[in-house]
């Protein structure tokens, strides 16, 4: 046994222990809540938003801060819809990265 599974099958580790999330210090914890609320393609958008931006702060074209702009933008500019299709998902996540590179790159 290795790592986690040692601890979960051994009594000597520590409980575990939860606080509830900062989401003004995460913001993308809330936009991703509020995006599963919402249902229909804002998690899609929510994804190829985070995706696009992560990607930018990798190669240090946008600071980590502005990952959670980023994302914040594209759930804005992007239309919402309902009805849940392959297609619909994949639209809605290629609008969101565009609106990525198209604002940080």
């Amino acid at each position: 046994l290795v790592g986690s599974e040692m601890c979960i099958r051994d009594s000597s580790c520590p409980p575990l222990t939860f606080a509830a999330p900062d989401e003004e210090a995460f913001r993308c914890f809330r936009l991703a809540r509020q995006a599963a609320k919402q249902g229909g393609t804002a998690c899609a958008v929510l994804n190829g938003a985070n995706e696009a931006a992560v990607g930018l702060f990798l190669q240090e074209k946008l600071g980590f801060p502005e990952i959670a702009d980023a994302v914040e933008a594209a759930l804005d500019a992007v239309p919402q819809c309902a009805n849940m299709t392959l297609e619909a998902a994949l639209d809605a996540d290629r609008q969101a990265r565009d609106i990525v590179f198209a604002r940080f790159r």
